[in-house]
């Protein structure tokens, strides 16, 4: 995802999966309340029996690097 002229490398795509369209429209309500944000989810799909959607967050790289030897 591009912020200005930079690509900001702390974005990335997540899916929210359900097993009817129905719940997976609740699954997304409540994704927008969690992150009290109007998120804009794209590709929606059903594959494999489940419904997934879409979209971009941001994600603290600092908190997902481990430490080589532990």
């Amino acid at each position: 995802m591009n912020v200005g002229t930079q690509t900001d490398m702390g974005v990335f795509p997540h899916f929210i999966k359900a097993t009817s369209p129905e719940k997976l429209q609740e699954a997304l309500l409540m994704n927008n309340l969690r992150l009290k944000s109007e998120v804009k989810y794209f590709d929606i799909q059903f594959a494999n029996g489940y419904w997934f959607a879409w979209y971009y967050d941001r994600v603290d790289l600092y908190s997902k690097i481990k430490p080589k030897g532990k």
